[in-house]
C-alpha cells in the first residue's frame, strides 16, 4: 500500500483515493469512498486501547489532507493497530473518530439465487460484499460458487436489495 501511495497516487495527485481489499465485491452503487467533500478520511474504523485507524481494506483519503504527511501503511502491532496503523501519528491522531461519518459493516443473510441456500456474509456500507479471509478460507469453493451466482443475478438485473433484503 505504501508503494502504491508513493509511486502511483502521489504523482497522480487525485482529489481523493481509496484502497479496497481484494475480496470486497461491489454489489450496489456507492459514492462514499469518492465524495470526501465534508471530511478528510472515510472508511471502516479499527479501534485499539491506544488509538484508531481505518481498516486497510476499505479506506479513503482526501489527497489535499494527506499530501504533506508522511503516510506509512504498515501495521503497528505494538499499539494494537493493524495494516495502516502507522498512519496514527501523521493522520488519525488529530481527527476525532466520533465526529466523522464512518463506514458500517454487519453480518447479513443472503440467499444463493441458484441453490436457494442461505449464507451469512459480511456487508460493508450496504453495497460491498466482503468475502473475508479468502486467502485462508476453507470454504473457498462454496464462497466462489456463491459469488458466481450473485454476479450472474446482478448482471441479469436483479437488485441487490432483493438478494440481501435491507434490515428494518
Amino acid at each position: 500500500m505504501s508503494w502504491v501511495y508513493h509511486n502511483i497516487v502521489r504523482p497522480a495527485q487525485p482529489t481523493s483515493f481509496a484502497f479496497i481489499d481484494h475480496d470486497m465485491i461491489p454489489v450496489a452503487p456507492n459514492k462514499r469512498l469518492v465524495e470526501l467533500v465534508d471530511q478528510p478520511v472515510y472508511g471502516l474504523p479499527n479501534h485499539s486501547d491506544w488509538g484508531w485507524h481505518l481498516w486497510a481494506g476499505y479506506c479513503a483519503f482526501r489527497f489535499d489532507f494527506v499530501e504533506r504527511r508522511k503516510l506509512n501503511f504498515l501495521y503497528d502491532f505494538a499499539n494494537g493497530l493493524d495494516t495502516g496503523g502507522r498512519n496514527w501519528r501523521p493522520v488519525y491522531r488529530e481527527l476525532d473518530a466520533d465526529r466523522l461519518r464512518m463506514a458500517r459493516h454487519r453480518i447479513r443473510e443472503v440467499t444463493d439465487p441458484v441453490s436457494g441456500h442461505p449464507f451469512r456474509i459480511q456487508v460493508v456500507d450496504d453495497c460491498w460484499y466482503h468475502i473475508g479471509s479468502i486467502s485462508y478460507n476453507n470454504g473457498f469453493e462454496s464462497q466462489f460458487e456463491l459469488c458466481q451466482h450473485i454476479a450472474a443475478a446482478l448482471a441479469e438485473g436483479k437488485p441487490w436489495a432483493e438478494l440481501c433484503p435491507p434490515e428494518n
